[in-house]
């Protein structure tokens, strides 16, 4: 898979170095997690943490075209919505419902995850916009953008005579 530095996911974009941001951001946890205890006499730092669903997505870049592959199992086709956004976005979005059938039994560990999620990746301004395809097929979503051709640098040739201000007046 080629990378493709043009391409932007505003979700994976790291904050932070990687180790040492990371540290830093574990101890601003604790001590907001100290504070919260002290303030609201209860031990956060004992609830469980809230997961996000957000799916996983493959960006490649051939010389025509983009492709993203998602991974969306268990999302039925009409609960994703796909647009391109007026800041030339590739915005991906959908939901896990889940289910609200009666259980016998109570859980005893319980690992998959529901609800919203939104991925949104820049793209470079030079795509075909009206040429955009989706496919859906066993759990994987597939978005291709084909690359518009680039406007080639163009030297532009210096005439004598009226400037453009003067003759719009006469």
């Amino acid at each position: 898979m080629k990378n493709a530095p043009s391409l932007i996911d505003r979700a994976m974009t790291p904050a932070w170095g990687a180790r040492t941001g990371f540290r830093n951001f574990m101890n601003l946890q604790r001590r907001m997690n100290r504070m919260l205890d002290e303030t609201l006499g209860q031990d956060f730092a004992d609830l469980p943490a809230v997961a996000e669903f957000e799916p996983s997505c493959d960006v490649e870049e051939y010389p025509t075209h983009f492709l993203f592959s998602m991974d969306v199992p268990g999302i039925k086709k009409e609960n994703i919505k796909i647009e391109l956004n007026n800041q030339n976005e590739l915005c991906i979005s959908g939901e896990r419902k889940e289910d609200h059938e009666t259980r016998a039994g109570s859980f005893y560990q319980n690992e998959r995850y529901f609800g919203a999620f939104e991925r949104i990746f820049a793209l470079p301004a030079a795509v075909k916009v009206d040429q955009i395809e989706a496919q859906y097929k066993d759990g994987v979503l597939q978005v291709v953008v084909p690359k518009s051709e680039v406007t080639k640098s163009k030297q532009i040739k210096i005439s004598e005579g009226k400037l453009w201000s003067e003759r719009q007046s006469s």
